[in-house]
């Protein structure tokens, strides 16, 4: 569809040139149209996803101002506003990727990615959000997560769309449910799993899988000081 095609043209080019806000507009108009490839939802996901981290770095340097006593007021009440529109952005691409992760579809990857961007959503959203509804926000991401993993044992372990549901997963045990150990787990478990595999994966997979590999390691290496460091402040206090 040649209307697609431009509006697809269009957000390519304004993300390239930071017009977050420009890109996820031509895109939501894309996924308006119909169902989208996993080309498109990379795409229409990558938009959505810059635009939420663009607002999450806005709050967390609104916040500094929070430490004054005069601008307390006003920066909790900026923060809330964006917090909103983070909320907002959330739910929207969560819902898209949702349905098209019930679909069937010819590809298990396809599903495996919709799955994950759907728990990535619910992550984000539960980073904003406060008691019930960050646990229900949770409860949502570890329930995409887990079906993104269950979808993804059809891939080979070291491809990228396993690996990245990997990572994404363990970055949610530790950030937001706060079980490093769990995190280290499920990094190390598919670190572990890919190193054999990668020789035998496809060329143009070759460099994805590389970079989140080097991410896996680099998140392990960092939970085991985490951990290591615990077991030494506890044997410390006996």
């Amino acid at each position: 569809m040649q209307k697609n095609d431009d509006l697809i043209a269009r957000a390519r080019m304004a993300r390239e040139a930071g017009r977050t806000a420009d890109a996820v507009d031509f895109m939501r108009k894309v996924a308006a149209h119909g169902m989208l490839s996993q080309s498109e939802g990379e795409l229409y996901a990558a938009a959505f996803k810059v635009a939420v981290k663009e607002l999450l770095t806005a709050c967390h340097l609104i916040d500094r101002f929070s430490d004054q006593k005069p601008h307390r007021a006003v920066a909790e009440e900026y923060i809330g506003k964006l917090q909103g529109e983070i909320r907002s952005l959330c739910r929207e691409c969560r819902g898209v990727a949702d349905v098209h992760a019930e679909r069937e579809t010819p590809s298990g990857e396809e599903t495996v990615f919709w799955h994950r961007v759907s728990g990535d959503c619910s992550r984000l959203l539960a980073e904003v959000s406060v008691a019930f509804n960050r646990d229900a926000a949770a409860s949502q991401a570890e329930v995409s997560y887990t079906a993104a993993g269950l979808a993804a044992a059809s891939l080979s372990p070291a491809h990228p769309g396993r690996l990245a549901t990997a990572l994404n997963f363990s970055l949610f045990q530790a950030e937001i449910l706060e079980d490093v150990a769990r995190a280290c787990f499920i990094a190390k478990g598919a670190l572990d799993d890919a190193i054999d595999f990668a020789p035998a994966l496809a060329q143009h997979h070759k460099s994805q899988a590389g970079r989140l590999l080097q991410d896996l390691q680099a998140n392990i290496l960092e939970w085991t000081a985490l951990l290591q460091a615990d077991v030494a402040v506890s044997e410390w206090k006996i």
